[in-house]
Protein backbone atom coordinates (compact mmCIF):
# COMPACT_ATOMS: atom_id res chain seq x y z
CA UNK A 1 0.00 0.00 0.00
CA UNK A 2 1.07 3.56 -0.96
CA UNK A 3 0.17 6.89 -0.10
CA UNK A 4 -2.08 6.58 -3.22
CA UNK A 5 -5.40 7.21 -1.56
CA UNK A 6 -4.56 10.50 -0.10
CA UNK A 7 -2.42 12.09 -3.01
CA UNK A 8 -5.66 11.26 -5.01
CA UNK A 9 -6.85 14.58 -3.25
CA UNK A 10 -4.10 16.66 -4.78
CA UNK A 11 -5.77 15.21 -8.27
CA UNK A 12 -6.37 18.92 -10.87
CA UNK A 13 -9.10 16.75 -12.74
CA UNK A 14 -11.15 16.99 -9.69
CA UNK A 15 -11.54 20.76 -10.52
CA UNK A 16 -14.16 20.59 -12.27
CA UNK A 17 -15.64 17.73 -10.17
CA UNK A 18 -19.43 18.81 -9.13
CA UNK A 19 -20.31 15.94 -6.85
CA UNK A 20 -20.50 16.60 -2.94
CA UNK A 21 -17.75 16.22 -1.07
CA UNK A 22 -19.62 17.92 2.24
CA UNK A 23 -22.35 19.40 4.21
CA UNK A 24 -21.46 22.69 5.81
CA UNK A 25 -23.60 25.30 8.17
CA UNK A 26 -24.31 27.05 4.78
CA UNK A 27 -25.19 24.46 2.46
CA UNK A 28 -23.64 21.19 0.27
CA UNK A 29 -19.71 21.77 -1.17
CA UNK A 30 -18.60 19.79 -4.32
CA UNK A 31 -15.32 19.08 -5.04
CA UNK A 32 -15.25 22.28 -7.36
CA UNK A 33 -15.88 24.23 -4.13
CA UNK A 34 -13.28 22.34 -2.36
CA UNK A 35 -10.71 23.53 -5.15
CA UNK A 36 -11.50 26.91 -5.27
CA UNK A 37 -11.09 26.75 -1.14
CA UNK A 38 -8.02 25.51 -1.65
CA UNK A 39 -6.64 28.04 -4.59
CA UNK A 40 -7.70 30.97 -2.04
CA UNK A 41 -5.42 29.37 0.73
CA UNK A 42 -2.27 28.68 -1.48
CA UNK A 43 -2.59 33.24 -2.41
CA UNK A 44 -2.36 33.92 1.46
CA UNK A 45 0.25 30.89 2.18
CA UNK A 46 2.87 33.31 0.00
CA UNK A 47 2.86 35.17 3.32
CA UNK A 48 4.02 32.14 5.09
CA UNK A 49 7.60 31.13 5.80
CA UNK A 50 8.58 27.31 6.47
CA UNK A 51 8.50 24.37 5.29
CA UNK A 52 5.83 23.21 7.82
CA UNK A 53 3.07 25.45 8.40
CA UNK A 54 0.58 25.83 12.04
CA UNK A 55 -2.87 24.95 10.31
CA UNK A 56 -5.84 25.46 12.05
CA UNK A 57 -10.10 26.15 11.13
CA UNK A 58 -12.90 24.89 12.94
CA UNK A 59 -14.60 23.82 9.74
CA UNK A 60 -13.77 20.79 8.39
CA UNK A 61 -14.42 21.80 5.00
CA UNK A 62 -11.39 24.87 4.95
CA UNK A 63 -9.27 22.84 7.12
CA UNK A 64 -9.32 20.31 4.54
CA UNK A 65 -9.30 22.79 1.54
CA UNK A 66 -5.97 24.25 3.90
CA UNK A 67 -4.34 20.45 4.07
CA UNK A 68 -4.76 20.34 0.14
CA UNK A 69 -3.64 23.82 -0.57
CA UNK A 70 0.25 23.19 1.79
CA UNK A 71 0.11 19.98 0.13
CA UNK A 72 0.22 21.57 -3.54
CA UNK A 73 3.11 23.45 -2.02
CA UNK A 74 5.15 20.76 -0.70
CA UNK A 75 4.57 21.85 2.59
CA UNK A 76 3.39 19.65 5.79
CA UNK A 77 0.61 20.93 7.81
CA UNK A 78 1.49 21.28 11.92
CA UNK A 79 -2.01 20.48 13.46
CA UNK A 80 -2.53 21.82 17.14
CA UNK A 81 -5.22 20.39 19.09
CA UNK A 82 -6.66 24.21 19.76
CA UNK A 83 -5.37 28.18 20.10
CA UNK A 84 -5.27 28.93 23.68
CA UNK A 85 -2.55 31.32 24.15
CA UNK A 86 -0.65 28.86 26.02
CA UNK A 87 -0.43 26.37 22.57
CA UNK A 88 0.73 29.09 20.65
CA UNK A 89 3.34 30.25 22.56
CA UNK A 90 4.99 27.35 22.19
CA UNK A 91 4.55 26.52 18.78
CA UNK A 92 5.90 30.09 18.24
CA UNK A 93 9.06 29.68 19.60
CA UNK A 94 9.13 26.42 16.90
CA UNK A 95 7.34 27.51 13.47
CA UNK A 96 7.13 30.92 11.73
CA UNK A 97 4.44 30.33 9.44
CA UNK A 98 0.86 30.46 10.51
CA UNK A 99 -2.31 29.73 8.57
CA UNK A 100 -6.23 29.23 8.89
CA UNK A 101 -8.58 30.56 11.84
CA UNK A 102 -7.01 31.96 15.46
CA UNK A 103 -7.34 34.14 17.84
CA UNK A 104 -8.26 38.13 17.06
CA UNK A 105 -5.10 39.75 17.66
CA UNK A 106 -2.56 36.68 16.98
CA UNK A 107 0.49 37.76 15.45
CA UNK A 108 3.19 35.21 14.64
CA UNK A 109 6.32 35.45 15.92
CA UNK A 110 9.11 36.73 13.79
CA UNK A 111 11.77 35.09 15.64
CA UNK A 112 11.39 31.23 14.91
CA UNK A 113 14.27 29.84 12.91
CA UNK A 114 12.85 28.04 9.87
CA UNK A 115 13.73 27.40 6.25
CA UNK A 116 12.24 28.72 3.53
CA UNK A 117 9.67 26.67 1.92
CA UNK A 118 10.26 23.63 -1.08
CA UNK A 119 9.57 24.49 -4.53
CA UNK A 120 5.91 23.65 -5.71
CA UNK A 121 5.84 20.35 -6.64
CA UNK A 122 3.88 16.67 -7.23
CA UNK A 123 4.19 15.67 -2.95
CA UNK A 124 5.74 12.07 -3.07
CA UNK A 125 4.73 8.99 -0.58
CA UNK A 126 7.54 9.37 1.69
CA UNK A 127 7.58 13.45 2.01
CA UNK A 128 5.74 14.61 5.36
CA UNK A 129 2.57 15.63 5.14
CA UNK A 130 1.64 16.36 8.65
CA UNK A 131 3.13 17.14 12.29
CA UNK A 132 -0.49 16.03 14.67
CA UNK A 133 0.09 15.94 18.75
CA UNK A 134 -0.56 13.56 21.27
CA UNK A 135 -3.39 14.34 23.84
CA UNK A 136 -0.42 15.62 26.65
CA UNK A 137 -2.03 13.47 29.44
CA UNK A 138 0.88 12.51 30.26
CA UNK A 139 3.19 15.18 29.65
CA UNK A 140 3.69 17.82 26.98
CA UNK A 141 2.51 16.78 24.11
CA UNK A 142 4.55 15.34 21.64
CA UNK A 143 4.84 15.86 18.20
CA UNK A 144 4.27 12.91 15.57
CA UNK A 145 4.97 13.30 11.89
CA UNK A 146 3.29 11.65 9.35
CA UNK A 147 3.97 11.08 5.62
CA UNK A 148 1.67 10.12 2.74
CA UNK A 149 2.25 6.62 2.89
CA UNK A 150 1.40 6.30 6.48
CA UNK A 151 -1.76 8.29 5.76
CA UNK A 152 -2.08 6.09 2.88
CA UNK A 153 -1.90 2.99 4.88
CA UNK A 154 -4.64 4.30 7.35
CA UNK A 155 -7.29 5.38 5.05
CA UNK A 156 -6.58 2.18 3.17
CA UNK A 157 -7.33 0.19 6.13
CA UNK A 158 -10.40 1.91 7.22
CA UNK A 159 -11.70 1.28 3.68
CA UNK A 160 -10.85 -2.17 3.69
CA UNK A 161 -12.97 -2.77 7.47
CA UNK A 162 -15.56 0.01 6.85
CA UNK A 163 -15.76 0.66 3.26
CA UNK A 164 -18.13 -2.06 1.88
CA UNK A 165 -20.65 -1.41 5.69
CA UNK A 166 -20.63 2.65 5.25
CA UNK A 167 -21.49 2.37 1.22
CA UNK A 168 -22.59 5.99 0.04
CA UNK A 169 -23.96 7.19 4.01
CA UNK A 170 -22.80 10.50 5.00
CA UNK A 171 -20.10 10.78 7.76
CA UNK A 172 -20.71 12.66 10.46
CA UNK A 173 -18.96 12.74 14.15
CA UNK A 174 -18.57 13.79 17.59
CA UNK A 175 -14.97 13.98 17.83
CA UNK A 176 -12.29 17.19 16.74
CA UNK A 177 -10.60 16.75 13.28
CA UNK A 178 -7.66 18.57 15.02
CA UNK A 179 -6.91 15.20 16.94
CA UNK A 180 -5.31 12.37 14.55
CA UNK A 181 -8.81 9.71 15.03
CA UNK A 182 -11.01 12.73 13.76
CA UNK A 183 -8.84 13.81 11.13
CA UNK A 184 -9.05 10.44 9.71
CA UNK A 185 -12.36 9.09 9.97
CA UNK A 186 -14.24 12.62 9.63
CA UNK A 187 -12.18 13.99 6.88
CA UNK A 188 -9.86 12.07 5.30
CA UNK A 189 -10.83 8.89 4.51
CA UNK A 190 -14.38 10.18 3.66
CA UNK A 191 -12.84 12.26 1.09
CA UNK A 192 -10.37 9.98 -0.26
CA UNK A 193 -13.21 7.61 -1.20
CA UNK A 194 -15.68 9.60 -2.59
CA UNK A 195 -18.29 10.31 0.84
CA UNK A 196 -19.51 13.27 1.80
CA UNK A 197 -18.64 14.80 5.41
CA UNK A 198 -20.29 17.00 7.41
CA UNK A 199 -18.13 19.92 8.19
CA UNK A 200 -18.42 20.77 11.60
CA UNK A 201 -18.02 18.58 14.96
CA UNK A 202 -21.63 17.56 16.48
CA UNK A 203 -21.25 18.33 20.23
CA UNK A 204 -24.83 16.71 20.73
CA UNK A 205 -25.74 13.33 19.31
CA UNK A 206 -29.56 15.08 18.45
CA UNK A 207 -27.27 17.56 15.79
CA UNK A 208 -26.01 13.99 14.27
CA UNK A 209 -29.48 12.61 14.29
CA UNK A 210 -30.42 15.77 12.35
CA UNK A 211 -27.53 14.89 9.58
CA UNK A 212 -28.84 11.45 9.10
CA UNK A 213 -32.30 12.68 8.50
CA UNK A 214 -31.12 15.07 5.99
CA UNK A 215 -28.97 12.28 4.28
CA UNK A 216 -31.02 8.98 5.40
CA UNK A 217 -28.02 7.24 6.00
CA UNK A 218 -24.73 8.10 8.39
CA UNK A 219 -21.91 6.93 9.25
CA UNK A 220 -21.14 8.32 12.78
CA UNK A 221 -17.73 9.11 14.05
CA UNK A 222 -17.74 9.43 17.91
CA UNK A 223 -16.70 7.78 21.22
CA UNK A 224 -17.33 5.38 23.92
CA UNK A 225 -18.06 8.05 26.31
CA UNK A 226 -20.85 9.15 23.75
CA UNK A 227 -22.15 5.72 22.96
CA UNK A 228 -22.20 5.11 27.00
CA UNK A 229 -24.80 7.84 26.76
CA UNK A 230 -26.28 7.44 23.83
CA UNK A 231 -29.88 8.67 24.34
CA UNK A 232 -33.33 7.36 23.11
CA UNK A 233 -33.28 8.65 19.25
CA UNK A 234 -35.24 7.94 16.34
CA UNK A 235 -32.05 6.81 14.24
CA UNK A 236 -33.81 6.34 10.58
CA UNK A 237 -30.75 4.42 9.86
CA UNK A 238 -27.12 4.98 11.67
CA UNK A 239 -24.12 2.29 10.42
Amino acid sequence: MTGGAILSLLDERREADRRLVCRTAEGGKTWQDLQRASAEWQGQLAACEGREVVAYHEQGFQFLAILLALWRQGRAAVVPANTLASTLSSLQSAYRGFIGQFPAGFRPSAAAADSAPAPSRTPKPADRALVIFTSGSSGAPDAIPKDFRQLGKEVETLESVWGEQSGESLVSGTVSHHHFYGMLFRLLWPAAYGRAFVSEARDYLEEAQADCRASQSLTLVTSPAHLSRLPKLDWPLLR
